[in-house]
């Protein structure tokens, strides 16, 4: 697995080697000018660079290189930080051709060193192994912990794999490796355990130990390659980036969990059946363009299928990227309500929200209830899951009261709630998040306007006996909170990752303590992704065996597996078939909905 800049946003802390005078942070250096005006346009830039606005930070820096003289300090240095935006948006000519001059500057030793840190890093990205060693190899043991050290790490460990160097490419793992979450640990093993048939026995033997990998009683000192590569395109920089690393922590989980090489074996997904998985990522913080590098680059990295950026924009490149060079496409954006084949190519993990609201609806009408009200936010969100729940009710005799509305922001629903009382619906439908379903469902408690309320014996039932929400977002405090309003309600998550479900669910035991927060639905969606990668590439015999781009397409369109986001299979066109997830509030659990 190759790791992109700032790949996680885990605490990593490296060991490095000691005694070095002096230290080498690539991002502490302060630089101030005797011109004002010049240092507050640098600060500004600095700003909106570290804000994720890098089309602006660029503008700026590109404003200070044309309006002051050469001999400004800071003209230098804004060119070193547009080529870490231009290396961060896999321009890597750009990014070279800022960096060369930086490199030799005669004057400036912090200037030079942080360019031929940023040059080395360019190198690599473009596959140049031989000079990001001659640039990086240096800065292996002065650098300070952090994200840069990660990143100087894992690409000098690739390149001396690469190169056949492996004890070298040992010493730059264990610097990674060390005090490193269970979840890069495991990457780590993975990518150790391709070196052992390199070492000797004895050397064999202490790396083990090293590194914490257990060999099988009695097997020989090798472990097989990997027999799927998967390649993995979500935004690590820019604004995006929690988006990107909560998909890459489930898909991280995943590849450990399900079996591949140096994985911990009491996980419920591991198995003697379990293909192992390689995952290759690449960064798509930069947009379009980004994405369909970073293609290109999963190709020659040998990947069998890409999991797509959850941005439609990006997904939208890397399906035109993928097409063109015959890879399977599973992708994590929410599908449109586009009619079919107006969709881009590829398989779509996710149900479109229409699905969701239509599932909701069928639910309504199985109930028996005549009436519903919908309350929904102000957002062309709230206005598409209207629109289709009241379509999908055409015909049935089920009245549609209101619809009412809401801010986006809402935080009281006192309003709202006497409007539900007056219109007196049996059932009430909320697609909004699972904080504001809290608020709602408390405002009509308190106005005794739901059936579900149990706080008191009742003359006669209240009018609402049926809460149908989407409840985005949803996490156990929904159930803690407003739970005791919300008996019987019935629900649409997009997954159940960390959810009270009953019976329990055990895939992401112990995710808390690996990942550095709890599952969300988000984890999940990166953690089913490999997983219906890797059911696809077993096949319908399960076999632990390699599979080719070709066979793996094949196979994703026959496919029919279980994940967290429910039961997994796929049309001819490409879209999730079946239904989309129900779960029913049932005490303090929630139970699924076949």
């Amino acid at each position: 697995m190759s790791l992109p800049r700032h790949w996680l946003c885990f605490s990593l802390v490296l060991v490095v080697v000691a005694g070095c005078p002096r230290r080498f942070d690539p991002r502490a250096n302060e630089v101030h000018s005797q011109n004002p005006e010049a240092d507050a346009e640098y600060r500004t830039a600095k700003r909106l660079f570290h804000a994720g606005d890098l089309d602006g930070a660029k503008s700026a820096l590109q404003h200070i290189q044309a309006t002051y003289p050469p001999s400004e300090p800071l003209v230098s240095w804004s060119r070193l930080m547009e080529a870490r935006i231009a290396r961060s948006q896999r321009q890597s000519d750009r990014a070279r051709e800022l960096l060369q001059p930086l490199a030799e500057a005669p004057t400036d030793e912090s200037l030079r060193n942080a360019a031929r840190f940023e040059l080395g890093l360019a190198a690599h990205s473009q596959g140049d192994c031989p000079q990001a060693v001659r640039l990086l190899s240096s800065f292996s043991g002065q650098i300070v912990e952090g994200d840069e050290a990660t990143e100087l790490h894992a690409v000098l460990a690739d390149c001396y794999r690469r190169s056949g160097q492996p004890r070298e490419a040992l010493r730059e793992y264990e610097l990674f490796f060390r005090r490193s979450r269970s979840i890069e640990q495991a990457y780590v093993r993975s990518q150790v355990s391709g070196l052992l048939p390199s070492l000797t026995a004895a050397e064999q033997a202490e790396a083990r130990s090293r590194f914490g990998i257990t060999a099988e009683p009695g097997a020989e000192p090798t472990v097989p390659a990997p027999s799927l590569r998967i390649g993995l395109a979500v935004p690590l920089s820019g604004k995006d980036r929690a988006l990107g690393e909560r998909v890459l922590r489930g898909a991280l989980w995943s590849a450990r969990s399900g079996g591949s090489a140096g994985s911990a074996t009491d996980s419920p997904a591991a198995g003697p059946s379990a293909t192992p998985v390689d995952l290759v990522v690449r960064d798509t913080g930069g947009g379009a363009e980004a994405a369909a590098a970073a293609v290109a680059e999963l190709a020659s990295e040998g990947a069998q299928a890409v999991i797509a950026s959850p941005l439609r924009a990006e997904a939208a490149a890397i399906a035109r990227g993928a097409a063109a060079r015959k890879i399977a496409v599973l992708h994590l954006a929410t599908p449109s309500s586009a009619p079919a084949g107006s969709e881009v190519s590829g398989f779509h993990l996710l149900y479109s929200n229409d699905e969701r609201a239509q599932r909701l609806a069928e639910e309504l009408r199985a109930a028996g209830l005549t009436s519903v009200a919908v309350l929904a936010p102000s957002t062309p969100y709230g206005q598409a899951m209207t629109r289709a729940f009241i379509d999908a009710l055409q015909g049935t005799g089920i009245r549609v009261l209101g619809p009412l509305s809401f801010a986006p922001n809402a935080t009281t629903f006192t309003a709202q709630a006497k409007q539900l009382v007056e219109l007196g619906p049996q059932a009430l439908f909320v697609p909004a998040t699972a904080t504001q379903l809290e608020l709602v469902a408390g405002q009509l408690a308190a106005l005794g306007a739901l059936a579900t309320q149990r706080v008191q014996a009742r003359a006669s039932e209240p009018a609402i006996r049926l809460v149908l929400s989407t409840a985005e977002g949803m996490t156990a405090r929904l159930l803690t909170a407003a739970g005791r309003y919300l008996q019987g309600a019935v629900l649409a998550p997009v997954a159940l990752a960390g959810l009270p479900l009953a019976p329990g669910d055990t895939r992401f035991g112990g995710y808390a303590t690996d990942g550095g927060a709890e599952a969300g639905v988000v984890d999940a969606i990166g953690y089913d992704a490999v997983q219906t990668l890797r059911a696809a590439c077993a096949g319908p015999q399960n076999k632990r065996a390699a599979c080719s781009a070709e066979q793996l397409a094949a196979n994703l369109a026959l496919l029919q597996t279980e994940g967290a986001t429910g039961s997994i299979a796929f049309r001819p066109d490409g879209r999730r078939r079946g239904q989309p997830l129900l779960v029913r509030i049932e005490g303090s659990a929630l139970r699924v909905l076949r």
